[in-house]
């Protein structure tokens, strides 16, 4: 529901539906989905122009990834942050 909410531009709703998904995945042990849930959470926050909020879920996101050894979402990440430190 959350990637529905942010392909119709409804971005604060998706942080909601993507947190709610988040909590989901971390109490049934869910390293990916919560990386996952992670990601989107920053990319709704690139959109509201809070990059400060959106580093900060990239980075967890990031780091999840490093550990479940996902290199072509680490790929993704650092091109994110690139980004949004550049």
């Amino acid at each position: 529901m959350g990637l529905v909410c942010q392909a119709q531009a409804e971005y604060t709703i998706a942080v909601t539906y993507h947190e709610k998904s988040l909590n989901i995945a971390r109490q049934i042990n869910d390293k990916r989905g919560e990386a996952d849930q992670l990601t989107y959470i920053g990319d709704a926050y690139v959109a509201l122009h809070e990059t400060g909020k959106a580093k900060e879920y990239y980075r967890r996101a990031k780091a999840l990834y490093d550990n479940l050894r996902v290199n072509y979402r680490l790929v993704e990440l650092e091109k994110k942050l690139s980004r949004l430190e550049g």
